[in-house]
């Protein structure tokens, strides 16, 4: 036993009553075992007077596309909202394991938990015989139905549920003697009809296996894959159970609806939620519990294992042993059944299964009671009229209403015995037959009931859906699903938005609130509010139970907030389907929003472009006629230095004339100093002359006196010799001067004519490099001149490009602040 937990009963804020609040933690409503877990622990919370609130998030760590999103809804379980907490844990560990749940399951603490499924070290457990369920069913297809190659479809790897009938499999195979051949053992599934199919082509295409020969039976870990398994199959052309029997687990309703049937072995989920509910209030009233509570599976055999319908044979039993002769000496038919009456009653409840567990405990003999009065007539009537309330409350709780065919057979079986007057057993056969014909007939108009039900409601959906399709402002959106919700059967509803959706826990602000009193004011913008407490505390039922279903709200990755929805109809899928419409329609309206938010800004981008184009297009134009000028200047400028180039050209030839005439003057006046040296020599040697001439006319004196008058004729020529010889000599020496200075100026000039020679070289020189830069300046002019005028051609061009940009983004701004117009207008549609 566990010993009680001492939680210090919190009472939540804002209410004043005392009635306990269960949370439950549930995978899904989507699937049969979620929803028959769920409606146990609706009934028991009901029937105990508990209120329960369902957090229906998916399994932990979940690796199935967004899921992972809706477990954010774990996060805010408190106990501002719960006083305890009960785990789906075989569905919840399904990624995460038992070990990882072990640890998430902590964060509860010192709330009182309870853990369905899969035992939890400290938290108590109310469990299935998983093991001896396999183990019966192998042991039945292996003796009954002779099977020896069998096939065993797997679970999850982290399910503790699908390692304990995995190993009943092994060890039912270890007890018949049969080999275990991994062959036939398929990989890990995650317990949904896709996996089962996909592990049917397993065995057949991978591994080459054909059923007969390569296996005779399947025994699946669980009812889904097994149908998985049956519809594979059958679509490939094998005949269940013919070529190949199949099994399941679970004893899911959805498995009597298939041809064959699925044989199954039964888990009483329903009453596994109730003991559930009643373990987490003795937890809370501090009584001890058990640290596990294990429930017995009982085998439901149909005919895809190859056994015939139950009911039927039942139908035709052989009558029961009569004790009617000692009964009817104390009194008649109904004293003999008076004495049978708790056999009779047990074998009636027990045909009855799972749909009497919502019925009254003492229906089965209230029921033979009225059909011995009636038998009898005592009381002619009131058979069929009892059997019908009873029915009628078998399909108000969704009950399975084809067993009551077989509570029938086990009542005539039972009684036949006791039908010894043929009066009798013909009233009683009557009865009977009337009473099949009235639960065929209730059979079939629930059923239709159920499917009109089932219309209506997805009709009711998918208006609610196109409405919210159609609807782009949040205020109608919330009126439209509040109208939506109330036809759905749907008495209380809160939707709440996180103030931060990266960080829910921190807040939220309740949009929608509405209840059995009509809608809620609440402050424009919302209502703030812990996001802990799911919805404001003094909004929730003061004076009675409830239950609820929380959905979290979040599209792929974006988390929204969440829906808090009172129970209403007991159909789970609607709750699933309004998370999906809720979602879509809040992150629909936030993105019209932010589309509205956009097209305003964009309107306002589109005036400031056109603004900035009208500015650009006016500096492009006068950059265009800035360039038009450069260009005629370049072209000015490259006419100009092509004159330069040849300017500079002739004087660069003038100058080489000049150099050649200066070349040719300094040879000249080479050729004039040498003449002149050539003058001088003869002059010195005139002047020797003279001098020699003076000499001998001095001479020719002397001797002329000593000759006297002979020699006086001699005398004068001497004399005039001497005077030319004088003269001579002066004239010499003047020429000589001369010859100097002219030797002095030719020297100069040479010098002269030497430097102007280099001066003019120089220059020529110069000149050339003077031409050479014209010519480099002309090519770079000529090349200015031309991306001059390819600029102005460009600006031409961007001008005309800048003209139609701003006719565009002027159609722009039009398309744009009609679209805005638009906008607004579709947001005033859906608000009328």
């Amino acid at each position: 036993m566990a010993p009680p937990t001492k939680t210090g009963r919190i009472t939540r804020s804002g209410r004043g009553d005392q009635r306990p609040v269960v949370g439950f933690l549930l995978h899904s409503l989507e699937d049969d075992y979620g929803v028959a877990l769920w409606a146990g622990a609706v009934d028991a919370a009901r029937a105990m007077d508990a209120s329960l609130i369902t957090f229906l998030g998916r399994a932990l760590g979940s690796l199935q596309g967004f899921d992972a999103q809706a477990n954010v809804l774990y996060d805010l379980v408190s106990a501002q909202s719960v006083d305890g907490v009960i785990f789906s844990s075989g569905s919840l560990s399904m990624y995460s394991g038992i070990q990882g749940l072990t640890d998430f399951c902590q964060r509860y603490r010192p709330l009182p938990m309870v853990s369905l499924a899969a035992p939890l070290e400290g938290i108590p457990s109310v469990l299935v015989e998983n093991y001896q369920g396999i183990h019966a069913m192998m042991a039945h297809v292996i003796e009954v139905h002779r099977a020896r190659r069998i096939a065993f479809i797997s679970g999850p790897t982290q399910v503790l549920e699908a390692e304990m009938r995995y190993r009943a499999y092994v060890d039912a195979l270890t007890e018949y003697d049969l080999p275990l051949d991994s062959a036939l053992v398929s990989p890990p599934t995650t317990w949904t009809e896709a996996t089962g199919r996909q592990a049917i082509c397993t065995l057949l295409d991978e591994r080459g296996l054909q059923p007969g020969a390569g296996f005779d039976a399947v025994v699946a870990s669980d009812d889904e894959t097994a149908l998985g398994a049956l519809i594979e199959l059958q679509a490939r052309g094998f005949y269940v159970p013919d070529d190949v029997l199949v099994t399941g687990f679970d004893g899911l309703e959805r498995g009597t609806y298939f041809t064959p049937a699925l044989t199954s072995v039964r888990q009483p989920v329903y009453e596994q939620a109730r003991r559930a509910i009643a373990c987490v209030l003795a937890q809370l009233r501090g009584e001890e519990v058990p640290v596990e509570e294990y429930l017995p599976s009982d085998l439901l055999l149909r005919q895809s294992c190859g056994c015939p319908d139950p009911a039927v044979l039942l139908a035709a039993a052989t009558p029961a042993a009569s004790t009617a002769a000692p009964a009817r000496a104390g009194g008649g038919l109904a004293a003999a059944l008076a004495a049978r009456r708790e056999v009779i009653s047990a074998e009636m409840v027990r045909a009855a299964g799972a749909s009497s567990e919502r019925l009254a405990p003492a229906w089965a003999e209230q029921l033979l009671e009225a059909f011995s009065n009636d038998v009898e007539e005592k009381a002619s009537g009131s058979f069929l009229p009892a059997l019908d309330r009873v029915v009628r409350q078998v399909v108000s709780t969704n009950g399975d209403i084809k067993a009551w065919q077989g509570v029938l057979s086990a009542l005539r079986r039972q009684v036949l015995p006791d039908l010894t007057e043929t009066g009798l057993l013909h009233r009683a056969e009557d009865l009977w037959q009337q009473a099949r014909v009235m639960i065929a007939e209730t059979t079939y108009r629930a059923r239709a009931y159920q499917e009109l039900l089932a219309r209506q409601q997805a009709e009711r959906l998918r208006q609610i859906g196109q409405t919210l399709i159609m609807t782009f402002d949040l205020t109608p959106s919330i009126e439209a699903l509040t109208r939506g919700l109330s036809e759905l059967g749907i008495p209380a509803c809160y939707l709440s938005l996180y103030e931060d959706p990266a960080q829910p826990e921190r807040g939220s602000i309740l949009l929608l609130a509405y209840n059995e009193d009509g809608p809620v004011d609440l402050p424009p913008g919302g209502l703030h509010f812990p996001s802990h407490e799911l919805v404001p505390q003094y909004l929730l039922p003061a004076r009675r139970s409830f239950s609820a279903v929380v959905v979290p709200l979040y599209f792929q990755e974006q988390q929204l907030g969440l829906a808090f929805f009172e129970v209403g109809p007991r159909d789970g899928a609607i709750y699933e389907s309004l998370r999906g419409q809720i979602s879509s329609l809040l992150q629909g309206t936030l993105l019209m929003q932010q589309v509205q938010q956009h097209a305003g800004q964009l309107d306002a981008v589109v005036a400031e472009t056109l603004a900035t184009a009208e500015q650009m297009r006016l500096t492009i134009t006068e950059v265009a006629q800035q360039a038009r000028t450069v260009a005629d200047t370049a072209r000015q400028s490259m006419e100009v230095s092509k004159t330069g180039e040849d300017a500079v050209a002739r004087t660069v030839a003038g100058m080489e004339v000049v150099r050649q005439q200066v070349e040719e003057i300094a040879a000249s006046i080479l050729a004039l100093s040498a003449h002149t040296q050539q003058i001088g020599e003869i002059i010195s040697a005139v002047d020797d002359i003279a001098d020699q001439s003076k000499l001998l006319s001095l001479n020719a004196s002397i001797e002329a006196a000593r000759a006297g008058d002979q020699g006086r004729t001699f005398a004068v020529v001497a004399r005039e010799m001497r005077l030319l010889a004088g003269q001579s000599r002066e004239a010499t020496t003047k020429v000589s001067d001369i010859l100097n200075r002219i030797q002095q100026a030719a020297d100069t000039a040479v010098m002269v004519t030497e430097e102007g020679s280099k001066g003019a070289q120089s220059g020529m020189e110069l000149a050339n490099r003077a031409g050479g830069a014209i010519r480099d300046l002309a090519a770079t002019i000529e090349e200015a001149a031309h991306v001059a005028v390819q600029i102005a051609a460009s600006t031409h061009q961007q001008s005309s490009a800048m003209d139609q940009l701003v006719a565009a983004i002027q159609s722009a701004k039009k398309a744009s602040s009609q679209a805005t117009i638009n906008i607004r207008e579709a947001g005033l549609a859906a608000k009328k």
